[in-house]
């Protein structure tokens, strides 16, 4: 490599030796001056050479070329630059002569035009910067804690660097993985920065959104943060005072507030403080609303044709940040049997209120909007009352009701689906219910509705022609005979409106007039060819159908090779065999029908007799089936729950998928309720099936008993108690939260019996009040359920020391009892244990008040509402009464401490009262120890502003008197204005005041420097009035002063001035050293 120093001199050497020659040098200067514009504006046509170069800017002896005059006073004029420099130009870069020799290998070989480096892949690199304020010894075990961290996080860069002002160390945390980023920087906080421990106040209704489900938002917090979080327990009494309606309309400003513990180090706490925040901001600026009260007549309306109305509403009262769910109108058409049936299973009901849900304040707007709407509804809307035929009232739902409330703004209403009525109602405005009656009928009979009565089919042939054509019905249905189409729909009456009206019907409806008529006929030749003789009933033991009918269908071919059909019912699912038992023979096979005499008695009597041999086979088969027997067994009652198993999973696996065998548990119900000797005792069960199947089901479920009463030895302690029935929802918790906590940390089994009266009908006799009791069974090992009970009494004995106490608190005092963020009131909780409850902002006057040591629910169980001046104490007598002694020493403090007086003062003396900066309204605060508040707003009011001062009695009339003085003083002021001139002030006024200080001392007035320039008033520089000085003060002493002011601005105004020439060398001989001769000059004249 050849260095600039070394080109340099081969040039000078070859310069010289040229120059001898006079040739021209081999070789350019590396390094020419440059003489021209290295940039110029035009392009060049070509590149000069570099021997040409050199030829043009030196002659042979050095001196410059006379071809570049331009550069004889060294500096050349370049041109204005109009565009980027020519990179090409050999003129401006010169060659600094041979390149090095290219690099050997893949980028040097083959004519390779690369000349460039390594090519620099790159990679993402993850980084966080934060600070920490680091102790003393945090700083000195630094360097160990960044290498601890760097060893156990590979790939980890670490740098620190500390301020030693304000002792913060901020750290940069580089990586490839934005994961390692975050464990490194936790791993560095928790091993450096000061472990705290701080609260966080949330309404305590969002403590479970908090926890979240089966604690998600918990974990992911102390998993990203590492900080360990306490969050208080439920309380099961508060829970259980909430009805469904403040549930769902929980107001979080009024909430109680749950103090919420975190502990770690100061950054991660920081950071799980925010993530509850955010949990929290989240739902309070969220609200779901209830709106029961709305009857569901007007739903459709409320959502509009296909939910128009709702969507709407979405959007414009919420911007569409809210959620209108207007339930469907066919939700309130129940089931009448379903209803009516006390035996059936309790179903899960729908929610059918109108749930909006969203932004708080645009629920509540679009809630109101709703109301509104319903109430205008209530005042304008009429009905009418019509009768379509219940087959035709499907056309009146779905679509066409949609159809229907677009076009008229009307509803139809129909009867429940089960109940016969005929009766439409059509709802809306007056002027449109014509229009909708027109449109309900072209809906009601757009389509071709048929009908086909079974029972008049063969009423004159049947003794129950209800009863066989049910039979035919079932044997249609279950058979399989309907006939099918793609354009015209079969409907079988439902078994509802057969028992109560006992019509049996079959609608063919369609649009296909023809089509319809034809299905029709089929139907009614279907309905006649099965007379009642052709129908033979009997019933069959349920445990036998399986065996009759055989794998398949088997079983029954060769019946239907005799023009039979057997319907046997559907198999039950229960365990008991409490199964149907009836069995329809149907006469229907086309070649055996029509085998049969002209006759009808011949017919009837062949009928009869095929159905007569079929019902004797069945009974035959039913006989060689299995050899049916019954055994009871004797397990304890107390056992079955074993036997039974997790919703009888157990039971069900002992009688195998087959069901050959039904098995029937006693019960103390049952027992009670048949007292014939055919009914199970408590501790029987019945087993019945075939015989080897019963022998089979008998022994696994005496080896179940066995292994279940040897287990209940060992975990099969009982402790049986009573408590009081108000406690139980207390004892269960929320959601059964509270029990259920119990049962997973003993392990014990807790059953709570049924209330039961405790005084009888003598207590009621002596007017003694009604109390009812509930038993609690308590199961496990004797340690575990010891331990239970005693937990449960210790709580017992707690609600039962339960007492209410109600006090009168004003309102406007309830935010000093609380607290800032609810502190006090909890501090209070937690001290004496109890519960405290203010009134809700829109709580009502007139409604019931708690009184003391009684219960505050009514017997319905509401809570009731409490009034705006009363807050609520529960809990234990002693902690209520040392809650109370403090809120009532609080009160008192409040009363004495809070009292309220209105001044009414001149609005002229605000200003005097205020002082300059507030300083003398802040010297009267200070000095009365009252808080003093100046309403601005009512300035204008009769010329009187109002003042607030509150504080104690003592306080206030210290504040009042100092007020009305200031006040009176102003009142009493009288003001002149008096015209001097301009020129006259500062003398008048004098060095730093001193002229007018003396003048006022003069007139009377105080010598109090501040005091005494309130009563004159010099107008300012630049004033428009510059000659007006104004007096104010008491009359007496604003009159000397002006007085003063007009004799001394008479004087002044009554002075000649002459000029005299002196020269600058003898004004300071005339001024005296300090002004001492002029003030000597000026004293003698």
């Amino acid at each position: 490599m050849v260095s600039a120093a070394d080109l340099m001199r081969q040039h000078q050497a070859q310069l010289a030796q040229a120059d001898a020659a006079s040739e021209l040098p081999p070789m350019a200067d590396p390094f020419p001056s440059l003489v021209q514009d290295p940039f110029p504006p035009a392009p060049v046509a070509a590149a000069p050479s570099a021997s040409a170069s050199a030829a043009a800017v030196l002659n042979g002896d050095g001196n410059h070329s006379n071809t570049a005059p331009s550069a004889t006073n060294g500096r050349a004029h370049a041109p204005a630059r109009s565009k980027q420099p020519d990179f090409s130009s050999e003129s401006a870069f010169p060659s600094l002569g041979a390149g090095a020799n290219p690099a050997k290998g893949q980028w040097g070989s083959k004519g390779s035009t690369w000349n460039g480096s390594a090519p620099v892949i790159q990679r993402a690199v993850a980084q966080q910067t934060f600070s920490l304020s680091l102790s003393h010894d945090s700083v000195a075990k630094l360097s160990t804690v960044m290498s601890k961290v760097q060893n156990k996080y590979r790939g980890v860069k670490i740098e620190a660097s500390t301020t030693r002002k304000t002792g913060t160390t901020t750290f940069v945390l580089k990586a490839a993985d934005d994961a390692v980023v975050k464990n490194a920087k936790r791993e560095i906080t928790v091993l450096l920065a000061k472990h705290v421990s701080t609260q966080i106040m949330i309404p305590a209704s969002l403590r479970a959104f908090v926890i979240g489900t089966k604690g998600k938002n918990l974990k992911a917090i102390t998993e990203q943060t590492g900080v360990k979080v306490h969050v208080p327990p439920r309380d099961p009494a508060a829970d259980a005072e909430l009805d469904a309606n403040q549930r769902n309309t929980i107001d979080y400003d009024n909430d109680e507030q749950i103090p919420i513990t975190l502990e770690g180090d100061e950054i991660n706490v920081k950071q799980a403080q925010a993530m509850i925040q955010a949990i929290v901001a989240e739902r309070t600026s969220k609200i779901t609303q209830r709106l029961t009260h709305i009857d569901h007549i007007f739903y459709p309306f409320i959502a509009g044709p296909k939910g128009a109305n709702a969507a709407q509403l979405e959007k414009q009262a919420g911007d569409g940040e809210i959620s209108v769910r207007v339930p469907p109108r066919a939700a309130f058409l129940h089931s009448k049997d379903a209803a009516d049936d006390d035996s059936a299973e309790p179903k899960r009901e729908r929610d059918l209120a109108i749930i909006v849900s969203g932004d708080r304040e645009k629920v509540t707007a679009a809630v109101a909007s709703i109301e509104a709407q319903v109430e205008d509804m209530k005042n304008s809307f009429r009905t009418l009352a019509i009768s379509i035929p219940k087959r035709q009232h499907r056309f009146l739902v779905g679509d066409a009701a949609n159809d229907i409330l677009a076009s008229t703004s009307c509803s139809v209403e129909l009867a429940a689906i089960d109940d016969p009525s005929d009766s439409v109602t059509i709802r809306g405005p007056q002027s449109q219910l014509p229009l909708a009656l027109t449109a309900a009928m072209e809906k009601a009979n757009a389509v071709r509705v048929e009908v086909v009565d079974v029972v008049a089919a063969h009423r004159s042939l049947a003794k129950d022609p209800v009863d066989h054509a049910k039979h035919v019905l079932r044997w249609l249905s279950v058979g399989g005979k309907i006939p099918r189409s793609s354009t015209v729909q079969i409907y079988l009456p439902r078994p509802a409106i057969v028992e109560s009206t006992g019509n049996v019907q079959i609608e063919i409806v369609g649009s296909d007039a023809a089509e319809v008529s034809k299905l029709r006929e089929t139907v009614q030749e279907l309905v006649k060819a099965v007379p009642p003789t052709f129908i033979e009933e009997f019933d069959v033991d349920p445990l036998l159908h399986r065996f009759i009918i055989g794998k398949k269908g088997q079983g029954l071919k060769p019946y239907e090779a005799r023009g039979v059909d057997v319907l046997f019912p559907p198999a039950s699912s229960s365990t008991d065999g409490d199964s149907r038992s009836d069995v329809l023979l149907v006469l229907a096979g086309s070649s055996v029908v029509a085998a049969l005499p002209a006759d009808r008695k011949a017919r009837d009597a062949k009928a009869s007799e095929i159905l007569e041999a079929v019902k004797q086979d069945i009974q035959k088969a039913q006989v060689a089936a299995a050899d049916i027997r019954s055994e009871t067994l004797t397990v304890p009652a107390k056992l079955h729950r074993a036997i039974l198993g997790p919703n009888g999973t157990t039971l069900n696996a002992v009688i195998g998928e087959d069901r050959l065998v039904a098995v029937k548990l006693g019960s103390s119900k049952a027992a009670s309720a048949d007292k014939s000797s055919t009914s199970l005792s408590e501790d029987s069960i019945l087993v019945r099936g075939p015989s080897s199947e019963v022998e089979r089901v008998v022994k696994e479920l005496t080896r179940i008993a066995a292994e279940a009463e040897q287990d209940n030895i060992i975990n099969g302690h009982v402790a049986e108690f009573s408590v009081d029935a108000n406690h139980v929802p207390h004892l269960v918790g929320r959601g059964g939260s509270a029990i259920t906590k119990l049962r997973e940390e003993l392990g014990v089994r807790i059953d709570f019996g049924e209330p039961s009266s405790a005084d009888g009908a003598d207590g009621v006799k002596k007017g003694r009040k009604p109390t009812s009791t509930t038993k609690v069974v308590l199961t496990g090992r004797k340690e575990n359920v010891e331990e239970a009970k005693k937990r449960l009494q210790t709580q017992v004995e707690r609600l039962a020391d339960e007492t209410t106490v109600t006090l009168k608190i004003p309102q406007e005092m309830h935010g000093s009892f609380i607290g800032q963020g609810g502190k006090y009131v909890t501090r209070l909780q937690d001290t004496y244990a109890v519960r405290i409850n203010f009134p809700n902002a829109n709580a009502q006057s007139g409604t019931s008040t708690p009184t003391e040591g009684g219960d505050d629910k009514p017997a319905g169980g509401a809570r009731v509402q409490q009034k705006p001046d009363e807050v609520i104490i529960k809990g234990g007598k002693k902690g209520v009464e040392g809650a109370k002694a403090e809120l009532l020493e609080l009160l008192e403090y409040e009363k004495e401490h809070n009292n309220v007086t209105v001044l009414n003062v001149s609005t002229k003396s605000i200003a005097r009262i205020m002082g300059k900066g507030g300083a003398t309204i802040k010297q009267i605060r200070d000095e009365s120890e009252a808080q003093v508040d100046v309403d601005r707003e009512d300035n204008e009011k009769n010329g009187t502003t109002s003042i607030k001062i509150r504080g104690t009695k003592k306080a206030i009339a210290a504040a009042k008197k100092a007020i009305e003085a200031i006040s009176s003083e102003v009142d009493a002021e009288q003001v002149y204005t008096l015209t001097i001139a301009p020129e006259h002030h500062g003398i008048l006024i004098g060095p730093q005041g001193s002229n007018i200080r003396d003048l006022i001392i003069k007139a009377g007035g105080p010598e109090d420097t501040k005091a005494s320039s309130q009563y004159v008033q010099f107008p300012r520089r630049n004033e428009k009035d510059a000659s007006t000085v104004t007096v104010r003060g008491p009359a007496s002493l604003a009159k000397a002063i002006r007085d003063e002011l007009e004799s001394a601005a008479q004087i002044l105004a009554s002075r000649v001035v002459y000029g005299v020439i002196v020269a600058p060398q003898a004004q300071r001989m005339l001024i005296g050293r300090g002004g001492s001769r002029q003030s000597e000059l000026q004293t003698q004249s």
